[in-house]
């Protein structure tokens, strides 16, 4: 029996932006988890002639990049980028 992911239904996305000549950059996407937590800076990345994934929230401090949120939930993460990707290509 498969275990259904906890995190289901508990992440919506409620904002994406699409992009023009941004090179692999094509969207950014605001989400919300549960009813306390919304995250924004989300981002659909799609290189050429790969599959689109999501990254979450990044800052620059020199010439490093570092998370400003991490999921630590593989599950959590798995929903978050099937939530943002669905809605990046819904609104093609």
């Amino acid at each position: 029996m498969t275990q259904s992911n906890p995190w289901s239904g508990k992440v919506a996305c409620t904002d994406i932006k699409r992009l023009e000549n941004t090179g692999n950059l094509k969207a950014y996407a605001t989400i919300t988890v549960g009813k306390g937590l919304t995250i924004y800076g989300c981002r659909v990345i799609q290189q050429p002639g790969q599959t689109a994934w999501v990254s979450l929230p990044q800052t620059k401090s020199g010439e490093k990049w570092f998370p400003v949120v991490k999921a630590d939930d593989d599950r959590l993460k798995e929903v978050i980028d099937a939530v943002i990707l669905d809605k990046w290509a819904s609104h093609g």
